[in-house]
């Protein structure tokens, strides 16, 4: 296997192996949220050949697909079972890489550790400015315990556990919101440990619109640097299906090489 190709390939895995951005907050007892998606990562480049004579180079593709579904199920007030499903398939050329995922975990409500992330003057900003408004304030914290496995045909299988720590703080002002989030997760298994933060930053516009942008950092080996990937999403939601659907567009850069992926994803997400 070439340089490149066997570099777009650990990029891909590193991405899919990083755990996926989730909430916070835990369900009520007795909900269920459903999500289903559909990620499409792209990624050109130019490929330079041995040559005797002037230098060559070609140009490659690379895509990657995947599905997956995640479901939270509030098991009380306080804790919150989660799984998650995935299937991706990378191409270069004409070769493809497959490869599918399961995951469970346990989510706690931890309002011990529940922290103020907006500046400490903006909620006492806001009421004196805006006496008659409706204002409300939620800070949460949460810890989750997971455990995953996972089988690819371009390397050997591999079981995990990892612990996430998230807090949230959302400010309300009548039908306009403010969010900051931000995690802390490490994990892995007796060979290899990783470790991942991410933030997000949204704005809510009334009951149906929310705005965003979320940027990850992940790191599974040695390195003054960390994968990185970074996107902004837009939310509609429909209050009384308690349905919504999320678009994301951004990139995914790995820490070691210039190249990055393109990516775009939508989202269907479904209470009940």
């Amino acid at each position: 296997m070439t340089r490149y190709p066997a570099y777009i390939i650990t990029l891909a895995l590193i991405f899919t192996d990083t755990p996926a951005a989730a909430s916070a907050w835990v369900m009520a007892e007795g909900e269920t949220k459903v999500s289903l998606s559909h990620e499409a990562n792209d990624l050109q480049y130019r490929q330079s050949l041995p040559s005797s004579g002037a230098p060559m180079s070609v140009s490659r593709k690379a895509r990657q697909d995947s599905l997956q579904i995640n479901v939270e199920y509030g098991l009380s007030d306080k804790w919150t079972l989660t799984g998650k499903g995935f299937e991706s398939t990378l191409q270069i050329d004409a070769t493809s890489y497959d490869e599918w995922q399961v995951a469970v975990g346990l989510r706690r409500d931890a309002p011990i550790l529940q922290s103020s992330l907006m500046p400490p003057f903006l909620y006492r900003l806001i009421e004196g400015l805006c006496q008659d408004c409706q204002l409300h304030r939620d800070r949460v914290a949460s810890l989750e315990l997971t455990g995953r496995y996972d089988q690819q045909s371009a390397r050997a299988d591999n079981t995990d556990l990892g612990l996430m720590l998230s807090l949230a703080d959302k400010v309300l002002i009548n039908r306009f919101s403010v969010m900051q989030q931000i995690q802390w997760a490490s994990g892995g298994d007796q060979f290899q440990q990783w470790h991942k933060w991410s933030y997000r930053f949204e704005v809510g516009l009334g009951a149906q619109w929310q705005i965003g942008q979320v940027s990850e950092a992940f790191w599974d080996r040695p390195s003054d640097y960390a994968n990185l990937s970074h996107g902004y999403y837009v939310e509609w939601r429909q209050p009384v299906s308690h349905m919504s659907l999320v678009l994301l567009i951004g990139s995914k850069r790995d820490s070691s090489q210039p190249h990055a992926f393109d990516s775009a994803k939508l989202e269907w997400r479904k209470m009940f």
